[in-house]
């Protein structure tokens, strides 16, 4: 299956009506490894999802807002009433309430580590043997300042 330009409209759809990246990918049968590929080599792409997480993230905050608002305007009412909500609906309030509260903490984390790792384009920066020597042989310092154990020189000079 291809990530055509149609099914990217209906998963940005799905994404801003739900927030959940896993849920949008499989409504257009594709996997988030996919999506995360065209967000590293497709700048607009890149643009359109992150946009589409911050109105997602505005409107669960908002949402979150008026549903604690209308929970306590609830509890209060029945308190008054004298009359207690059923555990069932307790429990599933409280669910959805979970449910928001895990994505606004998905979307306050920082950027994933692995798609920091690549430059546009998709591909990681091929090292030099001058980089990979000088990399080792600051990880060949650092490991004999742990140990405590002096080392010899891996380049003289």
């Amino acid at each position: 299956m291809r990530f055509t330009a149609e099914r990217r409209e209906i998963y940005i759809a799905h994404l801003i009506a739900t927030g959940d990246k896993g849920a949008a990918a499989a409504e257009v049968g594709v996997s988030t490894s996919t999506v995360d590929l065209h967000i590293r080599n497709d700048p607009v792409f890149a643009q359109v999802h992150r946009e589409a997480l911050d109105d997602c993230y505005v409107r669960l905050e908002q949402e979150v807002r008026l549903n604690l608002a209308a929970q306590a305007r609830l509890r209060t009412a029945r308190e008054a009433a004298g009359n207690s909500p059923p555990l069932a609906l307790l429990e599933e309030e409280g669910a959805e309430f979970d449910r928001i509260m895990k994505l606004l903490a998905r979307f306050d984390r920082k950027p994933h580590r692995p798609q920091s790792r690549f430059k546009p384009g998709g591909r990681r920066q091929a090292w030099t043997f001058e980089a990979a020597i000088v990399r080792l042989d600051k990880a060949l310092d650092a490991l004999a300042r742990k140990t405590g154990k002096p080392r010899q020189p891996f380049v003289e000079g």
